[in-house]
């Protein structure tokens, strides 16, 4: 890290996670994607996104602060979800790993906003610590979908509309807050320009 941050690095990263987590949300949502193997696709293809977008954003932080190692947990979790994803999807292993992401992306989104909280007020700010919050809703949200379809695969039950549901309000909710982080980091950056 160079010790300056790369302002507009920061906007490029905050779009790329906010393009994957709408493309994961797509793949989490059957009523819109009702082919599986599309879902699957989706999904792969938007947390690839994600994990590289946050990988964007804390690359361009010029120091090394709390809010970076946020967003480096959320592109680990993004990577968990993904090694989940490339098992067998039927298998308590394949959810284990994407119950582990959501919970790595949601706790790295709080310790993001551990740290924004207390930043100088500045064009944007309120959208991004609300965005960030929101992603940790999501995420966990997600999460909890995850336990109780987890739990249907060990009782032998076919797969739970409602859980299906769940997940998929969860990974709205998420993107929802990648939206707004994605605005308040545009805001930032051309105030600053």
């Amino acid at each position: 890290m160079s010790g300056t941050t790369n302002d507009l690095q920061l906007v490029q990263g905050s779009f790329i996670t906010a393009i994957g987590t709408v493309t994961a949300a797509f793949g989490s949502t059957p009523s819109l994607v009702p082919v599986k193997e599309n879902r699957w696709a989706l999904e792969l293809c938007g947390n690839t996104l994600q994990a590289t977008g946050n990988a964007i954003e804390a690359d361009a932080e010029g120091t090394r602060t709390v809010e970076v190692m946020g967003k480096e947990i959320q592109s680990l979790g993004n990577i968990t979800v993904i090694a989940g994803l490339l098992q067998d999807l039927e298998t308590e292993r394949s959810l284990r790993y994407i119950i582990a992401g959501n919970l790595l992306q949601a706790t790295g989104a709080l310790v993001s906003f551990s740290d924004q909280i207390y930043d100088d007020p500045y064009p944007g700010k309120a959208l991004i610590i609300t965005g960030s919050l929101l992603q940790a809703a999501g995420n966990s949200i997600q999460a909890v979908a995850g336990i109780y379809m987890l739990k249907d695969l060990r009782l032998g039950l076919q797969e739970n509309p409602a859980h299906l549901t769940l997940l998929a309000w969860g990974a709205w909710v998420q993107a929802a807050g990648t939206i707004l982080a994605f605005i308040g980091q545009y805001k930032k950056y051309e105030a600053e320009q």
